[in-house]
């Protein structure tokens, strides 16, 4: 079953075969607003974050395998494509640097303490749950 994230305060009809990039640029607005956010504690002259265009590297969708900025969303020629993929995307080089980061350096991310393993108690019988 799918449905409009914002079903319940939209009142247009849904168009059942655009939900999944109705629910997508939804989801890239929602995160554009956050962006702007962060970005408005930046002091002046700093270069702005922004989300890229909703057309930009699709693999799905109405704009699957076509070629737009990242910022803009104006379409590119091939050759201008390539060219911008290389300033926009990871190299090769990145990739490496941030898997050597990972597995290189084991606190990247700091451990829980004071959680609860929930697979402990996997086997345990629920008495709660049957009133006993």
């Amino acid at each position: 079953m799918k449905g409009r994230y914002d079903e319940p305060k939209n009142d247009k009809a849904p168009d059942l075969d655009d939900l999944n990039d109705y629910n997508r640029t939804l989801y890239r607005d929602e995160v554009s607003g956050l962006i702007e956010r962060f970005n408005s504690a930046l002091k002046p002259g700093e270069p702005k974050l922004y989300a890229p265009h909703i057309k930009f590297n699709r693999a799905i969708g109405k704009w699957a395998g076509q070629k737009y900025h990242a910022q803009t969303g104006e379409p590119l020629d091939d050759r201008a494509y390539e060219e911008h993929m290389k300033e926009y995307m990871p190299s090769a080089e990145d990739k490496k640097l941030l898997l050597d980061i990972i597995h290189n350096e084991k606190k990247w991310i700091a451990e829980k303490t004071g959680a609860r393993d929930p697979l402990s108690t996997i086997g345990e019988v629920r008495k709660s749950a049957i009133n006993l």
